[in-house]
């Protein structure tokens, strides 16, 4: 399942490392609320673990139902 294995990846990360976590989203084919619902509480679980989230090669389509749902500024 796609949330244990985000859950996984936010467990491996280890204190004292490089603060910014990269993600790739450019295979990224679509995403509809639900998905950026999860998005956006992996991201908080990171920040909460002192992680800065960077999201690169969003396609243009992603940005725009991020835009569409208001949740530029959370992402």
């Amino acid at each position: 399942m796609l949330v244990d294995l985000l859950s996984t990846t936010l467990n491996k990360m280890e204190s004292g490392q490089d603060n910014k976590l990269y993600v790739d989203c450019e295979k990224i084919d679509s995403i509809d609320v639900d998905g950026l619902q999860l998005l956006h509480v992996w991201i908080e679980c990171a920040r909460i673990r002192g992680l800065e989230v960077k999201l690169n090669h969003l396609p243009l389509y992603t940005q725009k139902t991020i835009q569409h749902t208001g949740r530029e500024n959370a992402l």
